[in-house]
């Protein structure tokens, strides 16, 4: 009675899961089912670090690896040109709807280990495309009052045709030498003051949805004296109120 023969044997695991684009930022993947990403290239690593598979994102982005022998694997994501990591484990995620991609490891996640027959579906990476703004400055118009001066209004568009992202806007008015400025006022995506000289910033640190607009009303109101006796320090030669030199700016996007 021989009892020194034996086999082992063992079923072959799987992992996969989903890259998404996290939208609002929030670091959960609480987005609709059209945020999937394709293209994105994923590698499977060993438990010493070193690719063994790569496979790329697909049908709204899903990857998966299989026929995978028991041992500990991690998957690395690949950044795509445009994007940004969303923040991974974030405060209110759990397993089932955080991101796994670790920013400092490029994307790497923590090591799983399979186990015979196990089929890992929790390897998540949410990313973000970068922020992509203009602005664009549009007369809207001069309007004459009783008191003989005017409100000059303008609108200031913030366009973001890029991922969600934080702004700060200036704005520097620059009328004819024959228009001075009594005072000033916006609304919109923030609101205040006018300087009637120099810049006014508008808003700082203003955080801007995906492919949203923002837009700011500024109604300055003015005088106009083209007369020869004129102590305003102009040329007393009227040009439109709609002439801007000077355009509104952003000031910084991250």
């Amino acid at each position: 009675n021989d009892d020194t023969n034996d086999a082992g044997f063992y079923m072959n695991a799987s992992l996969g899961d989903y890259v998404w684009e996290d939208t609002n930022g929030n670091g959960i993947n609480d987005e609709p089912a059209s945020a999937g990403v394709d293209g994105v290239t994923v590698n499977l690593k060993d438990e010493n670090g070193a690719v063994i598979e790569t496979t790329v994102t697909m049908n709204g982005g899903f990857y998966e690896f299989t026929d995978l022998t028991p041992g500990t694997y991690s998957v690395q994501f690949v950044l795509p040109n445009g994007y940004t990591y969303t923040t991974p484990g974030a405060v209110g995620s759990n397993e089932a709807n955080d991101s796994d991609a670790d920013p400092t490891m490029n994307g790497m996640t923590d090591p799983v280990v399979l186990e015979s027959g196990d089929n890992n579906e929790d390897l998540d990476a949410g990313i973000q495309r970068v922020p992509s703004m203009e602005i664009e400055k549009t007369f809207v118009s001069a309007v004459p009052l009783p008191n003989g001066t005017y409100n000059v209004t303008y609108v200031v568009d913030v366009i973001n045709t890029g991922g969600i992202g934080t702004y700060a806007v200036t704005d520097t008015p620059s009328f004819d030498d024959d228009v001075t400025i009594i005072s000033g006022s916006y609304t919109g995506a923030d609101a205040g003051a006018l300087n009637v000289t120099g810049a006014t910033i508008l808003t700082t640190n203003n955080t801007i949805a995906a492919d949203a607009t923002e837009t700011f009303t500024l109604v300055y109101n003015v005088t106009l004296d083209t007369r020869l006796t004129s102590t305003d320090g102009g040329d007393n030669t009227y040009l439109s109120l709609i002439h801007i030199s000077e355009p509104t700016r952003l000031l910084s996007i991250s």
